[in-house]
């Protein structure tokens, strides 16, 4: 990342689906065409796989040319996380702040990135009492597969957080975020938004990428104060 512990800004987030894991090859092509598209970052994120699972993708990916700073790992805690590359970033989830966060900063360098979910401005400020991440996620801004049957908190909580954290962290908005709204999300103070299907199921993942990429850039509002 051009800048320590820092994430570039407005920022596309990939947050790979359910499944990613099982196939190496179909993994890598979508990583590459995403990246290629101009995606911040990757978070490898397998609810359906194990910590191991996890593990072997992600040194697949490493081992085939995908860069550790693009990729960050949610569902393995930070030392293990470090144990396949020092480069890699770390993804923490909102129930485990308390459990992973002070580890990350223990055992992950301090160039590499940093985040976490939240889903309350309470949340965000428990976080950072103990560590100031590299961005949170924060979500869930309208209704996803990904989450069925939760009421998304929607993109005025984007609003309520960025009272509690002021400049930074980056903000990045997570949930049934796409070309029709991400430009709410981005007016609510985002830094950015991460997104699942709208690229994993795109038939040309690298051309939705880039216009997403730009759709951000047009909306984006960098003077979040």
């Amino acid at each position: 990342m051009p800048d320590k512990n820092k994430m570039p800004t407005p920022s596309v987030v990939f947050v790979t689906p359910d499944d990613f894991s099982q196939d190496l090859t179909k993994a890598l092509a979508l990583v590459h065409s995403v990246l290629a598209g101009g995606v911040s970052l990757v978070q490898i994120r397998d609810q359906k796989a194990s910590s191991s699972e996890i593990q072997d993708i992600v040194e697949g990916l490493l081992r085939n040319g995908i860069p550790a700073d693009k990729l960050t790992v949610n569902g393995m805690s930070p030392t293990d996380v470090m144990t396949i590359d020092l480069g890699l970033g770390v993804h923490i989830k909102e129930r485990d702040i308390y459990k992973y966060l002070l580890e990350a900063k223990e055992v992950v360098p301090t160039d590499n990135i940093i985040g976490c979910a939240v889903h309350s401005a309470a949340s965000a400020k428990q976080a950072l009492d103990v560590h100031r991440p590299s961005y949170f996620q924060v979500g869930t801004m309208y209704a996803t597969k990904s989450h069925p049957g939760k009421l998304p908190e929607g993109p005025s909580l984007i609003r309520e957080v960025h009272n509690i954290v002021g400049k930074s962290p980056v903000l990045i908005g997570i949930g049934g975020i796409d070309e029709s709204n991400l430009h709410n999300v981005l007016e609510h103070g985002a830094d950015g938004i991460a997104v699942i299907s709208l690229l994993a199921a795109a038939e040309d993942p690298c051309a939705t990428s880039t216009s997403l990429v730009n759709m951000c850039k047009k909306a984006y509002k960098p003077d979040r104060a």
